[in-house]
């Protein structure tokens, strides 16, 4: 017990990656209801593509935070920059993946949903065994959608910085991009 808690003076202490850094490109997509609303789409709807959802592998806008995976491999400016959600920006960046290929791989998830309805339905996509899952209690509106209640998708992407404040998580967004997909009906 007590290397545990005096262990990072004699040894270099592994961090928790992103996690360990308090701003970050946070990547998301929402649905667009036919009566206006916005509502959250959890990552596992999109099976495969969930995992680089996840790990922010998706086109960042120029402008915006450095994307945030692996936070303390980064140099000690970088990195003292992350902890204090300082003002450091990347303003172009190249992910390897356009907004273009973002808007392919949601239309095809939607056509895809829309072929077969009753994965949607059932919300069967929170079966799909992968690394990242989603809590469908967080996504409780977007279970009771059906495919023709969609009628587009927005990619967004924000410039956050995290903070707990009285126990829970505060998202302050410093910077917020949003991008309409629209899809077939």
């Amino acid at each position: 017990m007590a290397m545990m808690f005096v262990g990072h003076y004699f040894f270099y202490t592994s961090h928790l990656g992103w996690l360990d850094g308090a701003k970050l490109s946070s990547p998301s997509i929402t649905a667009e209801t036919a009566d206006g609303r916005i509502v959250p789409v959890p990552q596992v709807y999109f099976g495969l593509l969930s995992y680089s959802i996840a790990q922010t592998a998706m086109y960042i806008p120029g402008d915006n935070f450095p994307m945030r995976l692996g936070g303390n491999t980064y140099n000690r400016e970088e990195w003292a920059d992350a902890q204090s959600c300082g003002p450091k920006v990347v303003h172009e960046r190249n992910r390897g993946v356009t907004l273009e290929a973002i808007g392919d791989w949601i239309r095809e998830t939607d056509t895809a949903m829309r072929q077969h309805p009753l994965v949607k339905e059932a919300n069967l996509y929170y079966a799909y065994p992968h690394h990242m899952m989603a809590n469908p209690f967080m996504f409780r509106d977007f279970n009771r959608l059906s495919m023709a209640d969609i009628v587009r998708y927005h990619y967004v992407v924000d410039s956050v910085c995290l903070k707990l404040q009285n126990g829970a998580l505060v998202r302050d967004v410093r910077k917020h991009s949003d991008y309409v997909v629209n899809v077939e009906k």
